[in-house]
């Protein structure tokens, strides 16, 4: 499907211009925006002609999730509404089909139900259509719902793209749980269980069967509700036999999330974090840790391209040095709109690239056998292949196209960008992360301040220092907000504290785990996440390496300046001379 401002030159020059919104207090962790295929006439319940093409939702570790108006400036912008009830970090916010309700999902294994078109609530402003400037005077409303099926944090709330009753649900409870609210006392229609954490669920947004999942290791499935309950009308929610809500698998595809390193010795299911369809749902996008984005088409199980940020958008390579897209600290959600797709990244931009056809990728990809791998690998010509896909060893290895260089790139952000969500019908994509704000980035300035100007340069994340350390240390022994007052405004503390967890992470080698044996080419499970059980290591690590109470600093330590970290990794080892199968974007699919 292409939307009309597609074809334009919307997207051609990036979207060089943002406006911050300020409202959450914490990390902002979840933004969404309301469904294009929604209410298709007015409504005299609502003051919009089209309320489905204007509102976005957000929510965080704050806990506080708030509605705002995309048809208002946005210099200065205010939410419209607010609501409470989650009790911990939110991380899901989904609105159904009909953009009437609101679902989120937070790490207190709660899913909270939000009515949108109560009488009582006026969210919209109906009843008092001057919206609030002030955060102290806007309205908030408690959940209508609180299901609690889940016995772990909600992971991601999928609503049905028809069926308005209908969610599924993914949580590191290892469970997805599909919802039917017109089964009385919402009970669950099922449960998939699995042995690991699930990271996220999206509905195919053509098949009303089917749906995709991800989980922690190595699992992306395509799967269709009739095969796991036979007996299940999902257009009346009605049962025309008895059904048993335990199903262990309702896959009818599982694709390959296996990497294999050049000489074919080892394989590690990768941990995915988002997973995301395109428009016409023939195409999906995965996020794995520690790897990059990848692509697949629905019929096939192996990935048709991977996307790197090797190269600018304009077209010079990335200087040895300079940082680039990865993702090895948070969790990242994606989007899939059109032709494109975006994520965050862990050196504080979004990403957003344009995929070239099918048949363009198809043309790229390679399929070889370990053997010729292992050839390949010792006498060069392979090159240094990064993404190289193996299900066994005993099957070809899968060498996807690489797509090089995004469209564009989303700056501004002074920490990690988790999300990067494409608007389906405005150009605009929303980044929100480890601060406090949500960038709005577009095209021409979305304001009534005629000296706007361009979002600046991301910042530069600096050298660890016996301060960032310390920040650090007491980031871990403290809660988040124990010294917060509810301000908008970002907190030094907290983001020294993720630049002290980068540095970490960007040192992980899933290569090199502790349990992998390069002779009986065991399968690495790849995890690297703190939780409270490592704390007290990492402090007795770091209280070992530096002395805390000499009252000076350390002679070696480095200025605390804001100057670039060299990060050495496999991207700055890649040859320039082709090698790896890549694509010119402009000669491919122009921009």
């Amino acid at each position: 499907m292409r939307l009309p401002y597609r074809n334009s030159d919307f997207y051609k020059n990036g979207l060089p211009y943002s406006n911050s919104f300020k409202a959450h207090t914490g990390c902002v962790n979840a933004v969404t925006f309301s469904k294009t295929n929604g209410i298709s006439s007015a409504s005299t319940r609502y003051p919009f002609s089209h309320p489905n093409l204007r509102i976005m939702a957000s929510g965080g570790d704050c806990t506080t999730v708030y509605l705002w108006d995309l048809f208002r400036d946005f210099d200065g912008a205010t939410p419209i509404h607010a609501f409470s009830g989650p009790t911990k970090n939110i991380f899901t916010l989904e609105f159904n089909c009909q953009d009437d309700t609101l679902y989120c999902g937070s790490n207190d294994a709660v899913i909270y139900k939000y009515d949108l078109q109560s009488q009582t609530k006026d969210v919209f402003g109906m009843k008092s259509p001057v919206y609030k400037d002030k955060l102290e005077d806007l309205p908030t409303s408690p959940p209508d719902v609180r299901q609690t099926s889940h016995a772990s944090s909600i992971s991601q709330i999928s609503a049905h793209p028809i069926h308005s009753s209908l969610i599924l649900s993914a949580s590191s409870d290892d469970e997805l749980h599909i919802t039917d609210e017109r089964v009385s006392n919402y009970d669950n229609v099922g449960h998939f269980h699995t042995t690991a954490e699930w990271r996220d669920v999206k509905w195919h947004p053509v098949s009303e069967h089917l749906f995709g999942c991800c989980d922690s290791r190595g699992g992306v499935y395509l799967n269709d509700i009739r095969k796991g309950f036979t007996g299940y009308n999902i257009t009346s929610g009605s049962f025309s036999e008895s059904v048993d809500p335990f199903v262990d698998d309702m896959s009818v595809m599982q694709y390959n999330a296996q990497l294999t390193n050049t000489h074919a010795s080892k394989r590690v299911k990768l941990d995915s974090s988002s997973i995301s369809f395109n428009n016409t749902g023939d195409l999906f996008g995965v996020i794995y840790q520690h790897s990059f984005p990848t692509i697949y088409s629905l019929n096939k199980s192996d990935p048709l391209a991977v996307l790197t940020g090797d190269y600018l958008p304009y077209g010079a390579r990335v200087s040895p040095g300079e940082r680039t897209y990865s993702t090895s600290c948070t969790t990242k959600h994606c989007s899939f709109e059109g032709d494109y797709f975006a994520t965050g990244s862990d050196d504080f931009r979004g990403y957003v690239w344009k995929i070239p056809p099918i048949s363009r990728l198809l043309e790229g990809r390679r399929e070889v056998s370990n053997e010729s791998l292992l050839e390949g690998f010792e006498n060069g010509s392979f090159g240094q292949y990064r993404s190289v896909f193996s299900k066994s060893k005993d099957e070809d290895v899968c060498i996807p196209t690489i797509v090089n260089r995004p469209a564009f790139r989303l700056e501004g952000h002074a920490s990690i960008v988790n999300s990067a969500m494409i608007h389906p019908t405005l150009p605009l994509v929303a980044t929100s992360g480890v601060e406090k704000i949500i960038k709005m980035h577009t095209p021409t300035p979305f304001t009534n301040n005629l000296e706007a100007k361009e979002t600046p340069k991301s910042r530069k994340m600096g050298n660890e220092t016996r301060s960032s350390r310390r920040d650090f240390l007491m980031a871990l022994l403290t809660s988040p907000y124990e010294n917060e007052e509810g301000t908008v405004e970002e907190d030094p503390l907290t983001l020294n504290f993720f630049d002290s967890l980068l540095r970490r992470d960007q040192e992980v080698d899933i290569w090199n785990e502790p349990d992998s044996n390069d002779e009986e080419d065991e399968e690495v499970d790849e995890h690297d996440d703190i939780d409270e059980d490592d704390v007290a290591d990492v402090m007795m690590r770091f209280a070992r390496d530096n002395s805390f109470g000499d009252g000076h600093e350390d002679e070696t330590d480095d200025d605390d300046s804001d100057g670039p970290i060299v990060i050495t990794n496999n991207e700055d080892e890649v040859s320039s001379d082709g090698s790896e199968e890549s694509i010119d974007i402009d000669e491919a699919y122009p921009v």
